[in-house]
């Protein structure tokens, strides 16, 4: 049994859930930086099994001094997540100066243009880790960028998803007729179903301007807010009628939209990972995404499971949704390779493949 300390961000589900998973075999504390973060989610309270710590609490000052007392407890790992925050640099700066072997973990990276000190700061951090664990070939990337080894790089399976979110095989075409009657739909209707936070990032402007010349054949909904001034704005001049806009919904009641859905879009301009990739895909879904999504990059293969197109190209996107509303058995073949392709994605490999690396 191993010790170790993980500091990481808040308490999301999947995260919560592979904490317990490590705490089972092994005698872990978490410290984390907050209990909730700003965005609306339904975070997970249940640490039974470890010991956790939290930053941003009523007695701040106190937290700092327990964390840099388990630092400098006997720990055989200490896992940073990512290097962003207040709380990851300066473990990891306390950690440099103190001796102490820490390892690194993101769950997904983007490469970008640096200033020359953003540079020397993240090469700083970064390099001189024990060593660092990686979702996907783009975060592999990241860190040999700033200096890690690549023989020190160990790759595990990022996912929010348990082995029986997965479904084990496509749904039917009565019973995805039946869902869509459920959800006030059509059962001829092709549905494209896109999620995330309504912001500029996500691109939902380009998913709008590419469904122009589309709603005869198929409806559009986007779940994850209220719709923006620009999107009404997009909707009275492309003359849109059949989108729907609904708010947040928990993962329990998007089963239902994914399940029903013929096609998913992740339009966005920029995704550290995107995680409702790996949800559409658990539910059989084709995949349309940018070549700027790692979670697409990583899990959808072009013309197997869906495509990969370029960032603002509504055009491109047009194109895409018009060959699989158009292709039935396409549509079919690409929900069966999603399923194959994201089987290996589960919670319970994700903890498996980090315990054989503690296990090295």
């Amino acid at each position: 049994m191993k010790k170790i300390l993980f500091i990481t961000n808040v308490q999301v589900p999947y995260r919560m859930e592979f904490f317990r998973g490590i705490a089972k075999r092994n005698d872990l504390t978490v410290f984390f930086e907050a209990q909730t973060g700003k965005f609306q989610y339904n975070y997970d309270t249940d640490s039974s099994g470890f010991q956790s710590y939290f930053l941003k609490s009523k007695e701040e000052k106190k937290e700092w001094k327990t964390l840099f007392s388990l630092l400098n407890s006997r720990f055989d790992y200490i896992i940073v997540g990512g290097i962003a925050s207040k709380l990851s640099m300066l473990a990891i700066l306390y950690m440099k100066i103190k001796r102490i072997p820490y390892m690194i973990s993101v769950d997904g990276a983007i490469l970008r243009k640096d200033t020359i000190w953003k540079k020397i700061l993240k090469t700083y951090l970064i390099s001189s880790a024990s060593g660092y664990l990686s979702s996907a070939q783009n975060a592999d990337r990241y860190f040999m960028k700033y200096g890690a080894d690549e023989n020190k790089i160990y790759r595990y399976p990022f996912t929010s998803l348990s082995k029986d979110d997965i479904l084990q095989r496509p749904l039917t075409d009565s019973e995805q007729q039946k869902l869509k009657r459920k959800l006030g739909f059509s059962e001829d209707e092709i549905l494209i179903l896109s999620v995330g936070r309504f912001i500029y990032r996500k691109g939902f402007d380009i998913l709008l301007k590419a469904f122009s010349g589309l709603e005869d054949k198929s409806t559009l909904v986007i779940i994850g807010g209220k719709p923006t001034d620009e999107y009404n704005m997009i909707m009275m001049e492309e003359h849109l009628k059949n989108v729907k806009f609904l708010d947040f919904l928990t993962k329990e009641e998007l089963v239902d939209y994914y399940c029903a859905a013929d096609i998913f879009v992740l339009p966005t301009r920029e995704e550290v990972w995107g995680l409702v990739i790996n949800e559409a895909m658990a539910y059989g879904c084709p995949v349309i995404t940018t070549d700027n999504c790692v979670a697409g990059m990583e899990l959808v293969k072009c013309d197997v499971n869906g495509f990969l197109i370029p960032v603002d190209d509504f055009k491109e996107l047009h194109c895409r949704l018009c060959e699989l509303i158009q292709d039935k058995e396409k549509r079919k073949c690409m929900s069966e390779n999603s399923l194959n392709i994201i089987k290996k994605y589960t919670i319970e490999n994700m903890i498996e493949s980090h315990i054989r690396i503690f296990d090295k």
